[in-house]
């Protein structure tokens, strides 16, 4: 289960970089709109990234 998760995390991450880059790039897009609803988008995207807690493993006392 946490492969699957940080798969898709890993996945996310790229694209919210790859739209980070586009963000910033001085080049002006051919619609003004687009460049907020990809600032939403890359908003929404970071808050569905997972946090995997670690686990402490425990010794057994015997």
């Amino acid at each position: 289960m946490t492969t699957k998760i940080q798969k898709e995390n890993r996945s996310l991450e790229e694209t919210i970089n790859a739209s980070k880059k586009l963000l910033s790039s001085k080049d002006k897009p051919l619609d003004e709109n687009l460049t907020v609803e990809l600032k939403n988008e890359v908003s929404t995207a970071e808050k569905k990234k997972q946090v995997i807690p670690k686990i402490k493993k425990n010794k057994r006392h015997q």
